[in-house]
């Protein structure tokens, strides 16, 4: 167990939007955010060279991340053919990426919070705004989750999509992406207040909206 959260930021898919990135932990930096988490797939996106000023960064301000497929994707070398695919990583980052964990976990005031890329422990699944019925059913690596009695979040992302979502006793946030064909954004979480705010990353950072954080239990 890491530690206990409070007021936090939240990144997305990262996918070497550098500027982007910069625009967001400056922001987190100016909210006064104690702990600032991404999940993942910093690769594959941008240039090498951005991908690799991406890694230096989240290293100098102390991000928590974790792995996304894309990052695994590089490590191994497979998936090299879709485009924007990081080609070069030197061996700082491989060494970097090749240390992320799946998942981690932490506390809050409101129940403990899982930091993962995809749903747990599986960087390719997909849990969107519209999944239901058969489709959450069909997520095997969810409901151990919903059934863990001391787990209420799960931040994740890998669709790209933003979403609050509460899911029969866990509550799914999804900050989205930085990616700059999807509407890059990022996302300031207060697990004391429960209260989650999206801000956008294509211009001057500005609120998009403020919702309540949902505690199902």
């Amino acid at each position: 167990m890491d530690k206990t959260l409070h007021k936090v930021g939240i990144l997305g898919d990262v996918h070497g939007e550098f500027e982007s990135l910069k625009r967001a932990l400056a922001l987190f930096e100016a909210a006064g955010c104690e702990t600032m988490l991404c999940v993942g797939d910093i690769t594959d996106g941008g240039s090498d060279e951005t991908v690799e000023s991406c890694i230096t960064l989240l290293r100098e301000k102390n991000v928590i991340v974790v792995a996304g497929n894309h990052d695994r994707w590089a490590l191994e070398g497979s998936s090299r053919h879709l485009e924007g695919a990081t080609l070069h990583l030197s061996s700082e980052s491989r060494e970097f990426l090749s240390a992320l964990p799946k998942t981690r976990r932490f506390s809050s005031p409101s129940g403990d919070i899982l930091l993962c890329h995809g749903v747990g422990e599986n960087d390719m699944a997909k849990l969107l705004p519209e999944t239901k019925g058969y489709g959450l059913r069909a997520l095997g690596e969810l409901a151990p989750l919903q059934r863990d009695k001391t787990l209420a979040f799960m931040v994740c992302g890998h669709t790209h999509q933003p979403m609050v979502r509460a899911l029969f006793g866990l509550t799914v946030i999804n900050a989205g992406t930085l990616h700059h064909e999807h509407r890059p954004r990022c996302a300031i979480a207060d697990f004391s207040s429960r209260q989650l705010s999206w801000f956008a990353l294509d211009g001057e950072p500005a609120a998009l909206e403020i919702v309540p954080i949902p505690v199902p239990r």
